[in-house]
């Protein structure tokens, strides 16, 4: 295991990482995102930046990941759950901010939504007759 130079923290191992999660589209017990996210396809990744900004567009993940202006952010995690349970996590991604310059926000946006991709055919979760949450999610 990696550890961590600032923390003395270990990276959270690959199996643990993807064996015990929440991801509410896949189902709601702990091992469903690992069982059940197989038939998830990555493509098309669609992002849509509408409302308030002056170049609205689509990007996919072809374009986000070839924006020559954005380099690699590579972060480490510390994630803690309300349930008790923590990971150390490492993520690698381009930074919102590059993006949201592309897009150009208008002065009177103040913030950002997220709708996440409603796929029930593939996202079981979503499927479900006894999910509490409302598809696709929002967060806002």
């Amino acid at each position: 295991m990696l550890v961590l130079q600032e923390s003395g923290e270990r990276l959270t191992t690959k199996y643990a990482a993807t064996h015990y999660n929440n991801a509410y589209e896949f189902g709601w017990d702990k091992t469903d995102p690992y069982q059940k996210s197989g038939a998830f396809e990555l493509k098309p990744w669609q992002v849509t930046f509408d409302g308030l900004c002056a170049q609205p567009g689509t990007f996919d993940l072809d374009d986000l990941m070839g924006m020559p202006f954005s380099h690699l952010e590579e972060r480490i995690y510390d994630f803690r759950c309300v349930e008790a349970w923590s990971m150390v996590i490492p993520y690698n991604g381009r930074p919102l901010g590059d993006i949201l310059k592309v897009v150009e926000p208008l002065g009177s946006a103040r913030y950002v939504s997220f709708t996440s991709v409603l796929r029930p055919e593939q996202m079981p979760g979503q499927a479900s007759a006894f999910s509490t949450l409302d598809w696709p999610y929002v967060e806002a």
